[in-house]
């Protein structure tokens, strides 16, 4: 039997109307799920070989639950048709083929997810829960989340479960990265922090090109260096890549072999001298 309470927002809505002087706006319910997860991300993850080109995505076929804070979401547009959710453990992707997803899980919301039904594996390289397409992994289609059998009233293929008010107190605190060197795939899919870097391009370029996916090459100060992907449908894309030395905030994924870092938003981009 699932337990659920409810929860109000602090503040109220005024609004002016017409008729009234002063009208205040009912508050919003935000469902809280008193569950347990009864599996970390890291025990999932673990479950999937990426080392093993021959291993395919996996349908989960029992009641696994991971709990998480969302950590990066698509509201820039630079994160697209995805999410990230990170608990103690790690991280992973949330493929999931729908847009505007920040309206339902935004950076700071709890979530809970009812693996069963759904699959998870790796997208070259990258940690994912989502579908299955063609051997490999795929989006969820968000659709069947609001599917609603007509007969019993239940939502069948319900899997993700906002939990409570956003808060971004929750957001776990970036990992601090200060050389190429300490790049691992356990800090794949979770917050980062690469601190004092320089980018190749500092001062003379945009972060894209206009509705192109473009990599931009940074460095440590020890000479490492990886990039920074940036989708140019980006609300930051015509942005020009600060000069000097700073740090910069992102989602740490992979491509294959190679790390790159995704900006969520302008507020990533640290203070640069």
């Amino acid at each position: 039997m699932k337990k659920m309470r409810y929860i109000l927002t602090a503040a109220a809505v005024v609004l002016m109307l017409p008729s009234c002087e002063n009208y205040t706006a009912p508050e919003p319910n935000f469902p809280v799920y008193d569950w347990e997860a009864n599996m970390t991300i890291a025990e999932l993850r673990s479950k999937h070989e990426i080392t093993n080109p021959s291993q395919r995505p996996q349908q989960v076929t029992e009641d696994w639950i991971i709990k998480g804070v969302i950590t990066g979401d698509d509201e820039s547009g630079n994160i697209y048709k995805s999410l990230y959710i990170q608990d103690e453990t790690g991280g992973i992707n949330l493929a999931i083929d729908q847009v505007n997803m920040y309206n339902i899980m935004p950076v700071g919301q709890t979530v809970f997810v009812k693996l069963k039904g759904l699959y998870f594996g790796d997208y070259r390289g990258g940690y994912q829960i989502g579908a299955e397409s063609d051997g490999e992994m795929g989006r969820w289609d968000w659709s069947w989340e609001t599917f609603k059998d007509p007969t019993t009233g239940e939502y069948p293929y319900k899997h993700y479960y906002p939990s409570g008010v956003p808060d971004m107190s929750q957001v776990p605190a970036p990992t601090e990265i200060t050389s190429g060197n300490d790049l691992t795939m356990d800090k794949t899919c979770t917050l980062v922090t690469l601190k004092n870097v320089t980018f190749d391009n500092g001062g003379t370029a945009t972060w894209a090109v206009k509705e192109e996916n473009t990599n931009q090459n940074l460095k440590f100060e020890d000479g490492t260096s990886m990039i920074v992907r940036t989708s140019g449908y980006s609300n930051f894309y015509a942005d020009t890549i600060p000069m000097g030395t700073g740090d910069i905030t992102g989602i740490l994924s992979i491509y294959g072999s190679t790390y790159q870092l995704l900006i969520r938003s302008r507020e990533d981009i640290g203070e640069f001298r």
